[in-house]
């Protein structure tokens, strides 16, 4: 997940310093979520970029965010402790 929103900011989607402004045209839609049985050249995600190269400069970024496995990974639960 952190990979993905930095790929964002790098995208002209978020911030990196304070007062910078952020591109509202950018960002991802349609992320499959985790555990998603998917073949090969169905897509993972959708990206919106402002140009061109700024989609293929942020390619790689989203490649390596993303893991592909032959078997799903186990489920877990969003709770990690109970405090009573």
């Amino acid at each position: 997940t952190r990979a993905l929103g930095l790929a964002i900011v790098a995208l002209g989607g978020g911030r990196a310093r304070p007062g910078e402004a952020i591109d509202p045209r950018v960002g991802l839609s349609q992320v499959l979520p985790p555990g998603t049985r998917v073949r090969a050249g169905d897509p993972l995600l959708l990206l919106h970029a402002a140009d061109a190269a700024r989609a293929d400069a942020a390619a790689p970024a989203l490649a390596a965010a993303l893991r592909i496995e032959d078997e799903a990974a186990p489920a877990s639960s969003p709770i990690i402790e109970r405090l009573e």
